[in-house]
């Protein structure tokens, strides 16, 4: 396995992320939704979608680099759902790699960061509640 750096996303990852984003939606659901669709789906559009998501902070974006070269992403940010938010929840609401880096290894790496990422959220928000750690593999555990 290349070696693997998780960073913090940067306004100059923006292109990258969103040409990932792409041909992981291409790859991955192709046969299940209509090809025209996934052909059509416009880089700008994810461009522009990104930088607003960084513009605005919402959330935070990690991206993988293997060998030094950008190859996957994961974006987290506070729950969506007014009910979780107020609990201090937050959500994974993207994780994609380049198509032929599945099954690498690459796509735990990166759910193993956002987990981590997650449990910090957690900490500092309510440190009496429970929280869940990469090393408990999704358990729940009382002392975080």
């Amino acid at each position: 396995m290349k070696p693997l750096k998780v960073r913090n996303g940067l306004a100059a990852d923006v292109q990258k992320v969103s040409e990932i984003h792409i041909k992981a939606w291409q790859s991955a659901y192709r046969g299940l939704l209509p090809d025209q669709m996934l052909d059509q789906l416009s880089l700008d559009r994810r461009i522009n979608g990104w930088k607003m998501i960084l513009d605005k902070n919402q959330g935070q974006l990690s991206v993988l680099e293997a060998a030094e070269t950008l190859v996957g992403f994961v974006h987290i940010q506070a729950a969506r759902d007014k009910e979780l938010a107020a609990e201090k929840v937050g959500e994974i609401t993207s994780i994609y790699l380049e198509p032929d880096c599945i099954g690498l290894g690459y796509g735990k790496a990166l759910l193993n960061h956002a987990v981590e990422q997650l449990s910090i959220f957690q900490l500092k928000n309510e440190p009496e509640e429970e929280c869940m750690t990469p090393a408990s593999g999704w358990s729940f555990i009382d002392d975080c």
